[in-house]
């Protein structure tokens, strides 16, 4: 369970927000933060920002499916 409250996708960028400020696999999240520190922040008020260029409805859609994918990987670690 990733304990996603709330996905915004925008022209720019993504901001997660998780349920009750918590995701099930800490470690796991600072991991993938880790890995990809030009794209994926933690922000002070504990949302997810993902950066990307994504002009168009598709590319967001296709953006969101991603960012799901793989917090849904993260969390079922």
């Amino acid at each position: 369970e990733a304990n996603v409250a709330k996905l915004d996708v925008g022209p720019k960028g993504a901001v997660v927000t998780f349920r009750n400020d918590s995701f099930s696999n800490p470690l796991g999240l600072v991991k993938l933060i880790q890995n990809r520190p030009n794209d994926w922040k933690l922000r002070p008020d504990q949302k997810l920002l993902v950066k990307g260029e994504w002009p168009d409805a598709a590319r967001r859609l296709a953006a969101a499916e991603y960012i799901m994918k793989d917090l849904a990987r993260i969390a079922a670690m």
